[in-house]
């Protein structure tokens, strides 16, 4: 199955989900003021939109679903908390 992070745009070009999260993680990365923090920015990118996998979310893009409909932030945010990293937990969580 394809998964999706967005609906078709004005050239009916959909963008795939896992190049989606790989590309905000390399720009997320890329403010991060210090070195230290680079790791925390990136899992944020990567993690930030993780509940797009779920077949509702997938649906609803499929079927122009109302915005908002599908909540997607809380699964990023969840796997985030469960794993320990709580300034990744807390950007997902407040990022819609």
């Amino acid at each position: 199955m394809n998964y999706y992070a967005h609906s078709e745009n004005h050239r009916n070009e959909k963008h795939g989900l896992s190049k989606h999260l790989h590309q905000t993680a390399k720009l997320a990365e890329s403010f991060a003021c210090h070195e230290t923090y680079k790791p925390i920015f990136k899992v944020t990118g990567l993690l930030h939109d993780l509940g797009k996998y779920q077949p509702e979310f997938q649906s609803y893009l499929d079927n122009g679903g109302r915005r908002g409909s599908v909540p997607h932030a809380a699964w990023g945010a969840g796997y985030a908390r469960l794993c320990r990293i709580t300034e990744a937990s807390i950007a997902i969580d407040g990022h819609h």
